[in-house]
């Protein structure tokens, strides 16, 4: 079976019936799903949720399920791209590298073809578009992989980016001027001319997790999907541009559009990945003129400023980082970058120390993601999983005034609210011990036969919560 959203939510079904919530109650689209998300959370649970009866922007019960939390767990979506929580930057890494490139499919063959609507039939208000926040300005797509194609080389590019609701077929979008679709952009604007975009809604979960790949700008975010998956996209005509512009053929929905040329409008405040909101700002403007989806399409959502927003992005980062510190450090043994920091702002690496200045030259893994602030370098004894861990070790085997270096003035993200218009100082932590043959004081332990004798003492007895 090729693989696509409803592919992934019938196995894990199957395979973890107890990690799936369906909810039937009828659903308002204002609130009333982040009210359950965030419940949820709080009693530290991120079930896959789909909501069979939500209503659409018309107030009317719509069509579509709503799909959400799918990127909430990261035992979940390691397991969606064919790995471990404890092995995402290692095996991201290598199978990042083993890329596939797309291939198409006839409009026959293509799932997303069943429903075909054009010019005024397109109404985003038809769908269950989600409003998370008290202070967010409209209903936002937030599940949505935005694909352009860069109009000198013909390479797609794809990434997850936020789209406000402003009408039928109106939205603006935030592109954030660092990224690859707004350097694109930036050339059909020069053209003056409209940038034709695809919006998928719905995919393999691989296919979330892949859009956010680091790869350098040229590389196809398709290719390595691919990889993640297993086997090839399947890709097929737009109804707009045919063959010219290919959209995944096996989504649930995908929207056809253009972004106008020297058009801005106010956009935001929306609830951002940070947990803060972002600024209403004047942003580019698209007007859809297609809809291509299945007869029974689920819609996508994520949930932003929570895990199911940071953590997809947060295997990417991981991965590069490994790959990045791998080159000038061979001890790296892993990489983790925790939900604390959005699964962005920090990250600790784990390596095995053979050289002086090792932990220190782990400072060539900022430039993989601009998001990145802050590395703490720890050794392999320090369990990168467990923050309490990680900060013992920052305790005890650090003197700042030299395992410290603070690097000003470097390109960050413009939502992060402590940065000066994303403008960002980036620092790196080296807590490992000083090298071979250098001693330094061992750590406390338990014989391994008492902690097993242990274990089986504690099995027969009811231990007080």
């Amino acid at each position: 079976m090729a693989n696509d959203l409803r592919s992934f939510l019938k196995e894990w079904q199957e395979t973890h019936p107890e990690d799936v919530l369906r909810i039937k109650e009828e659903i308002d689209p204002e609130f009333e799903v982040s009210g359950i998300l965030a419940k949820l959370e709080k009693e530290d649970k991120y079930p896959l949720v789909i909501l069979e009866r939500v209503r659409n922007l018309k107030g009317k019960l719509s069509s579509y399920p709503v799909v959400t939390n799918l990127f909430a767990s990261r035992e979940r979506l390691a397991s969606a791209v064919g790995t471990t929580p404890r092995r995402v930057a290692l095996d991201f890494s290598e199978r990042e590298s083993q890329r596939l490139a797309p291939v198409k499919v006839s409009t026959g063959r293509a799932p997303v073809k069943k429903v075909i609507k054009k010019g005024k039939q397109v109404d985003l208000r038809d769908f269950p578009i989600l409003t998370h926040h008290s202070k967010d300005s409209a209903p936002y797509i937030t599940g949505g992989v935005v694909t352009c194609k860069d109009p000198d080389t013909g390479v797609y590019n794809l990434a997850i980016q936020r789209i406000e609701i402003k009408g039928r077929a109106k939205a603006g979008i935030y592109l954030y001027k660092a990224s690859h679709n707004a350097f694109i952009y930036r050339k059909y604007e020069k053209m003056g001319k409209p940038m034709p975009v695809a919006v998928t809604i719905g995919h393999h979960p691989a296919f979330g997790v892949g859009s956010q790949s680091t790869v350098a700008y040229g590389q196809s975010e398709y290719d390595v999907i691919g990889g993640l998956m297993g086997e090839p996209v399947e890709l097929t005509e737009s109804v707009n541009w045919g063959k010219d512009f290919l959209i995944p053929a096996r989504a649930e929905i995908v929207l056809e559009g253009v972004v106008k040329p020297k058009v801005r409008e106010p956009e935001a405040p929306f609830g951002e990945f940070t947990g803060y909101y972002g600024p209403r700002i004047d942003n580019t403007v698209i007007e859809f003129t297609a809809l291509n989806c299945r007869s029974d399409a689920y819609y996508h959502d994520v949930f932003v400023g929570h895990p199911d927003n940071v953590l997809p992005g947060g295997f990417a980062i991981e991965a590069g980082i490994y790959r990045a510190v791998r080159a000038v450090v061979p001890g790296v043994k892993n990489v983790h970058l925790p939900l604390s920091g959005c699964c962005r702002f920090y990250a600790y690496v784990q390596i095995r120390k053979e050289l002086e200045g090792e932990g220190l030259s782990v400072l060539t893994a900022l430039p993989v993601k601009h998001a990145v602030k802050y590395i703490i370098v720890v050794d392999e004894d320090i369990d990168i999983f467990d923050e309490k861990e990680v900060w013992w070790a920052i305790a005890t085997r650090t003197q700042w005034d030299k395992d410290v270096r603070i690097i000003p003035g470097m390109k960050g993200v413009a939502l992060d609210p402590s940065s000066v218009d994303g403008v960002s100082a980036k620092a790196i932590i080296d807590a490992t011990r000083p090298a071979p043959p250098a001693t330094f004081p061992e750590r406390l332990d338990i014989p391994e036969k008492a902690l097993k004798k242990a274990e089986k003492i504690l099995a027969g007895i009811q231990i007080p919560a």
